[in-house]
């Protein structure tokens, strides 16, 4: 569902019992724990980008947003959006500062 709104109301009527409002996050992981047990959902892999790859995602960002200061926008907005939440490290090119300055990156 793009908004939780459109979720509730599909939960309230679908469940007996549900209070209005955002689920627990307890909650949440067990319901989608019983799912994956029952084969109804799977875990979302993401691949591994390469240097490149990181690189031109970067440049990109920062050319349509010139004025964008924090680096955790790039990664929130480009970086987890198309390779997957998680630390930057996990790709295995050191910390998300380390790898812009390696590369000559604002």
């Amino acid at each position: 569902f793009e908004a939780w709104g459109a979720a509730t109301r599909h939960m309230q009527s679908c469940t007996v019992g549900f209070t209005v409002g955002k689920p627990s996050l307890d909650l949440s992981r067990a319901k989608g724990n019983v799912l994956l047990k029952e084969g109804k959902a799977q875990v979302k892999k993401y691949a591994k980008p390469t240097q490149d790859e990181l690189v031109e995602a970067i440049k990109g960002y920062c050319k349509e947003n010139p004025d964008a200061k924090a680096f955790k926008h790039v990664i929130f907005r480009v970086i987890q959006k198309t390779w997957g939440p998680g630390e930057f490290a996990r790709f295995g090119f050191g910390t998300f500062s380390e790898f812009c300055e390696s590369h000559s990156l604002p």
